[in-house]
């Protein structure tokens, strides 16, 4: 288990992460008690995420119900606010979006799908064969219009169908934090965090908010150090610390921050980058292309907002020596 330094309260946050955690309203009156609580809990998140850059991540459920509301919206997207980064998934990106043009900020992660525990479901005896066709069938939902590899999971889903269970909910064991801690030590590649309420977001869209370590990342309060990463990445190798003053009124004035950190932090943080290349090799948006790293110069088709921040700092990099060879293109 990561251990979260220092920060860990939004006043002290220089950037908020808000993770909002849905529930399957409706089901039964747990469920509609939790919406409740957490549109109350957001309240209270509200005036640090107006006033300070973010990361939110919109559970599958949220968007559901929000993405053609662009009243209920509009406090979570502040379309105004220059240096919020903002991850939410690709339905809300294009409606909040669409009538737009100039620079967007908004980092679109496409459908970074949240299961719920459904509480009518009996326990089920622990299945590592079960969890695993699950967790393939949990892998080609989460990660559809981004990695090449998608069409052979989806042939190969086709030729064994009970490999790849169409699920509305995970089940009893992939909540009970000793299965899945269990999980997680059986596969050097779980796709699975655990947070405190018991949601389970999926590992790798957590990660995508870490990885290029040009992101500033502090936790908000109520998940201050409770990821398991270990397996996966040193978290604090991507942490970055910064002052809000930093930040300016221009999102830019974080690669001037990154130049002032020392040069073996700069490294590593690259190293870590570059040590996962392979998780920049996909499409954020279902019509763009791929990410392109030959040539850190222009603007591919397929670029976002996090494709350029990504690219700047390798830029950077590259032109001042810190790195060569065959990772500067």
């Amino acid at each position: 288990m990561t251990r979260w330094p220092n920060k860990t309260s939004c006043e002290e946050a220089d950037v908020v992460y808000v993770p909002f955690l849905t529930c399957q309203v409706g089901e039964d009156d747990a469920a509609n008690k939790a919406w409740l609580e957490l549109d109350r809990d957001t309240e209270k998140l509200l005036p640090f995420v107006k006033t300070k850059p973010h990361l939110i991540v919109l559970a599958r459920t949220e968007w559901i119900s929000r993405q053609f509301d662009k009243k209920s919206m509009g406090h979570l997207l502040d379309r105004d606010h220059k240096y919020n980064f903002t991850y939410t998934t690709i339905e809300v990106f294009n409606q909040v979006w669409k009538d737009r043009t100039g620079p967007r900020n908004v980092i679109s992660v496409p459908h970074p799908t949240f299961l719920h525990f459904h509480e009518g479901m009996a326990p089920e005896a622990f299945d590592a064969g079960v969890l695993t066709a699950r967790k393939t069938r949990l892998a080609i939902e989460t990660f559809y219009a981004r990695f090449d590899f998608r069409k052979r999971l989806k042939a190969a889903c086709e030729k064994v169908p009970h490999l790849c269970l169409d699920l509305p909910f995970d089940y009893w064991h992939q909540n009970n934090p000793k299965v899945v801690k269990q999980w997680m030590d059986e596969t050097a590649n779980s796709w699975f965090c655990l947070n405190p309420t018991g949601d389970m977001p999926t590992r790798k869209s957590t990660v995508d908010c870490l990885m290029a370590g040009t992101i500033p990342v502090v936790f908000d309060y109520w998940v201050p150090h409770t990821f398991f990463f270990g397996d996966v990445i040193n978290a604090t190798d991507v942490l970055i610390y910064i002052d809000q003053s930093k930040l300016e009124k221009d999102p830019m004035a974080l690669f001037e921050y990154l130049g002032n950190i020392p040069v073996a932090d700069r490294l590593r943080m690259l190293q870590n980058i570059y040590k996962w290349r392979q998780v920049f090799n996909y499409s954020l948006t279902p019509k763009g292309g791929d990410i392109r790293f030959d040539n850190l110069r222009e603007l591919q088709p397929g670029d976002d907002g996090f494709t350029f921040v990504l690219k700047a700092v390798v830029r950077n990099m590259c032109d001042r020596k810190l790195i060569g060879g065959n990772k500067c293109p």
